[in-house]
This record gives structure tokens, sequence and C-alpha cells, in this order.
């Protein structure tokens, strides 16, 4: 299918090596990207990038496309890349510092709960400061 016809909002069905795949076409890639969209399945809160020449067709019937504005698509396409850069994030993190996931455990296990905490006393308060009774 032509990659040109394909309108955000469209419910597309693409291949996906040896399967078919319909999902929604949330965004899509400005020139000279433009053959790159973003789909969503319903049970999915992040889609993925497709190549649009992958589009096998799109339903037509009964009418199920919903356009998409640009400011929705552009807000989708910066959710999609800040998941995605926080998730590999993340995964460097755990790879590059040994031992982080049981430091962040240990710290998350030893703060003190709000009732636990003290007031910091009077005297080892900075100049101007009210202390949390009063303020």
């Amino acid at each position: 299918m032509d990659p040109d016809l394909i309108q955000t909002g469209d419910v597309i069905a693409f291949t996906s090596g040896d399967r078919i795949i319909v999902h929604r076409l949330i965004a899509r890639l400005p020139w000279p990207l433009h053959r790159w969209g973003l789909q969503r399945g319903d049970a999915h809160q992040l889609g993925s990038w497709i190549d649009l020449r992958t589009v096998i067709g799109k339903v037509v019937w009964p009418e199920v496309s919903e356009p998409t504005s640009w400011v929705a698509q552009v807000a989708e396409i910066g959710c999609h890349l800040a998941w995605g850069a926080a998730s590999r994030s993340k995964r460097c993190v755990r790879k590059l510092v040994p031992g982080v996931e049981s430091l962040l455990e240990r710290l998350v296990d030893d703060a003190p709960s709000p009732a636990e905490s003290k007031a910091i006393p009077q005297s080892d308060r900075p100049p101007g400061r009210p202390s949390p009774e009063k303020a």
C-alpha cells in the first residue's frame, strides 16, 4: 500500500515478520522521515515505530479512523522518546553500576517513616527559619 495514502488515526494492517498486525497509526514523522510511523494497539501504553512500507491495508469499514492533530502527534512522539530514554538509562545504570539495585533497596528500607523523623533542633536550624511546629 502506498504510505502516502495513510493518515494518522487510521487503523492499519502491517506485517511484522510472518505475522499480520492491526493497530492504529498514532503519529507520523515529518519529511524526510515520513515513511516512519508510531503505531499502538489498544492494550499497549507505548507503541512502536514501523516502516509504513510494511502496511498492507487499512480498515475502511466500519469507519474507525480518528484524525490526530499535530499537537497530539508531537505529544505521543515526545512521550515515546522519553519513555524509551528512561528505560535505556535504567538498563545502563544496572549494567554499569554493580550492586546499584541492592543499594537502592537498602536506602528505601532504611529511610525513616514520616512518623519516625525528628524535627531539627532550633540550634541546628539556619537563622530566620521557623521550626515546623510554628510554621
